[in-house]
């Protein structure tokens, strides 16, 4: 091996990626469980009501990411991605804190899937990896390295650069300073 050929995946990494997705599931169920509870005994408390609506919310957005479906995760990018899925799952263990058994397992939940995603994204992994189960990240087809050979200029980069020409031939013209 001379160091540049492709590392074959891991195939129990596609079994890890299969149960901790069933968690977050889980997690996301029971966030939505755990809100309707709070709206149905709140009792007009205005804290419960909100609460249990914010509940039921990012359970269904933790259903989303767990399905993977694009056509919603479109609105919602920080969760395509392992760093921002952790970052959500503490969020909403955080947020479920309380002084019920059930608030508290659910908190534990979401911070223990919240945790392993967290690093997962610490170690620079992406779910367009092989095992992970996520799609291939799809690039523009302007200037993204999976589109050009060696060697090919950048066209995005190159446009970037005859903007910022542009641009300051044009503060030139008009006598003004581009860096005041």
């Amino acid at each position: 091996m001379s160091g540049n050929e492709p590392v074959a995946p891991v195939k129990s990494s596609s079994k890890w990626m299969t149960m901790l997705r069933a968690a977050g599931a889980i997690c996301g169920c029971f966030s939505i469980a755990v809100g309707l509870y709070q709206l149905i005994t709140s009792v007009l408390n205005p804290r419960s009501i909100i609460n249990g609506a914010y509940q039921i919310i990012f359970g269904l957005l933790i259903l989303i990411a767990e399905a993977r479906w694009s056509g919603l995760l479109k609105h919602f990018k920080f969760l395509t991605h392992f760093l921002g899925l952790g970052l959500f799952y503490i969020f909403v263990g955080g947020l479920v804190l309380g002084g019920e058994w059930y608030q508290y397992a659910e908190a534990i939940l979401c911070l223990a899937v919240g945790s392993v995603y967290l690093l997962l994204g610490v170690a620079c992994r992406t779910m367009a990896e092989p095992g992970f189960g996520g799609k291939p990240v799809e690039h523009s087809k302007y200037g993204e390295p999976g589109n050009r050979k060696a060697g090919q200029p950048d066209p995005v980069q190159d446009l970037k650069k005859k903007a910022a020409h542009a641009a300051v031939d044009h503060a030139i013209e008009s006598g003004t300073n581009p860096f005041a």
